[in-house]
């Protein structure tokens, strides 16, 4: 029964949720044009992680906890702790509420760093990465101190406008990056940064 319930509601979410438009090019690949309209954008690191049942209905919802360094707000009001919730949960705690798995969206391991290009909230709280994983990056940062970040796409698609539109071009310009890079791979921190704050 509760499973049946999940079913109806989550459709109900998705006619609601998806009827603004930050969420109706979700699921779509997004390029830098696209995710410089994220609501926020941060790098940051997931301390906490809490899953849930969200009102009567029982939607199942994370509450995810990031720990944010000031420098590396890239857009909007984010705090030294910003919070959000996001539909879904991992397979594991899916499974602990006895709820169904919600395929696609993004899961943020505690411990591990992240850039994100999130949504506003929709109707009933919810954020998510625009694009999913294509708003999603993962951290990684070397021995000589190079930060980079990669979405779960390989940030292909991401400079995809970028011969199209010439603020992307002037944006990526002011960055250091040439060309297209249309074969994506991982960016510097500091570089996508800086486009983002061009593309203002």
């Amino acid at each position: 029964m509760k499973r049946f319930i999940f079913a109806v509601l989550s459709v109900v979410f998705i006619i609601t949720a998806f009827s603004s438009p930050s969420w109706a090019d979700m699921v779509v690949p997004q390029s830098i044009s696209q995710l410089a309209q994220a609501d926020v954008a941060f790098m940051g690191t997931c301390v906490a992680a809490n899953s849930h049942l969200l009102g009567e209905g029982g939607i199942l919802v994370t509450t995810y906890r990031f720990s944010v360094q000031p420098q590396d707000v890239v857009k909007g009001d984010v705090g030294e702790i910003f919070i959000f919730n996001q539909w879904g949960a991992s397979k594991e705690m899916s499974a602990k509420l006895e709820m169904p798995y919600v395929i696609g969206m993004p899961v943020y391991e505690i411990g591990k760093e992240y850039t994100l290009f999130l949504t506003a909230p929709s109707k009933i709280g919810l954020r998510a990465p625009i694009g999913l994983g294509y708003g999603k990056f993962n951290i990684t940062r070397s021995d000589d101190g190079r930060v980079e970040a990669v979405n779960d796409f390989g940030n292909k698609s991401l400079f995809r406008d970028s011969n199209k539109l010439k603020g992307v071009s002037k944006a990526m310009s002011v960055a250091g990056l040439k060309g297209a890079a249309a074969d994506g791979g991982p960016i510097e921190f500091n570089r996508l940064k800086t486009i983002i704050e061009q593309l203002q």
